[in-house]
């Protein structure tokens, strides 16, 4: 299948969706509002929370990190809840959009504020995720879901971590020498 995209990173995804099972549509498209609950809370919701925690020095400052985002969370709802219910489906494209355009634009901030490379990194998660596959008596790979939906790990998977520090440490060295 052809790349859908544009952007590189975007279609490292592509390939991921769709080796995986997951939804991988070709035109803009409302995804039901379960499973995009669901995405930010195994996405946005809990890496946020995770990166909090690796910057935080202390358990305590980790715990106010997040409950600063509590807080954040409450006043974004309320600003929402001010304005009127988007009702047609085009609109709602368009807000979906704009508002996933705005996170990414931050994304991309945080990676430029911490002056991370990403586009490596990414595709040593790639990597790693595609290590999850299994592979059938013929040398085809294949994905296996638990009964929750969740990719389960084939004997081949390998944690991205050892290799995203590797990285890192070449981006310092890099940034060393120029």
């Amino acid at each position: 299948m052809a790349n859908t995209f544009t952007n590189k990173l975007q279609t490292i995804v592509e390939d991921f969706q769709i080796t995986f099972g997951h939804p991988a549509e070709t035109v803009p498209t409302l995804p039901t509002l379960e499973r995009f609950t669901n995405r930010k809370g195994w996405g946005s919701i809990e890496e946020a929370v995770e990166q909090l925690y690796s910057i935080s020095n202390t358990q305590e400052e980790f715990v106010k990190a997040v409950d600063k985002l509590h807080t954040y969370l409450d006043k974004a709802k309320e600003k929402q809840l001010q304005k009127p219910l988007i009702t047609n489906k085009t609109d709602k494209i368009v807000a979906l959009a704009d508002g996933l355009g705005d996170e990414l634009w931050f994304l991309l901030g945080d990676c430029v504020e911490a002056g991370i490379d990403i586009q490596p990194v990414i595709e040593i998660i790639k990597a790693s995720n595609d290590s999850k596959l299994f592979v059938d008596d013929n040398g085809n790979k294949y994905a296996k879901q638990d009964e929750n939906g969740k990719i389960m790990k084939s004997e081949f998977f390998f944690a991205p971590e050892e290799r995203i520090k590797e990285e890192i440490q070449r981006q310092i060295n890099n940034s060393l020498t120029k």
